[in-house]
Order: structure tokens, then C-alpha cells, then sequence
């Protein structure tokens, strides 16, 4: 490969490459809408290293459309491989995807 085709290679766009996401799906306790919410598992999340392994944490506060507004908190723990560990919600109760309308 010439020198000029490897230098035309580093100006050329890159493939874009979907980034793991982890999807919240979440009902207010308060006025029953649904609520969704995307979570970027490389650049949202937080590194605790409390342990042997690091632990990652994310927190997400959600507000409605409709006339409600109320907050729903969610919060996330996520472990070194980056699987779901734990997640826990204020105001409002997880759906799953499946649950969808």
C-alpha cells in the first residue's frame, strides 16, 4: 500500500460503529405514561472502584410530556463487564419492552 493511499485512508470517514446501549423503560406511578429513556454503556456511566473489580453506576432522572411532570429517578449499577447488576426507581415502576402499547 502506496503512501498516499494510506494517507487518504486517515481522512476518510470511519464506519460508524453502534456503541452498547442499555433501553429504560419506565411507567409514572402518578399518571401511568411511559417513559423511555437510553443509556450510552460507554459514556454514561460512572466508575466506582470500591472492590476488587470496578462497579460502573448511571443515574437518570426522566420527566413526562403530559401535563404530570413528575421526576422519575432511575438508577442503574452496572458491573465490570458492563452487565446489569442492579437497578432501582423513585416514582414510578420499571415496564418491560415486551409491555409496550
Amino acid at each position: 500500500m502506496g503512501f498516499f493511499q494510506k494517507f487518504a485512508r486517515l481522512l476518510s470517514p470511519q464506519k460508524n460503529v453502534a456503541a452498547p446501549v442499555y433501553w429504560v423503560h419506565a411507567r409514572c406511578s402518578r399518571c401511568g405514561e411511559e417513559l423511555h429513556a437510553r443509556v450510552n454503556l460507554y459514556h454514561d456511566l460512572s466508575i466506582e472502584y470500591a472492590g476488587k473489580q470496578p462497579t460502573y453506576h448511571c443515574r437518570k432522572v426522566l420527566i413526562g410530556e403530559n401535563l404530570c411532570f413528575q421526576k422519575l429517578e432511575v438508577r442503574l449499577t452496572f458491573d465490570h463487564k458492563r452487565q446489569m447488576i442492579d437497578r432501582q426507581i423513585t416514582g414510578g415502576t420499571f415496564i418491560g419492552a415486551e409491555e409496550e402499547a
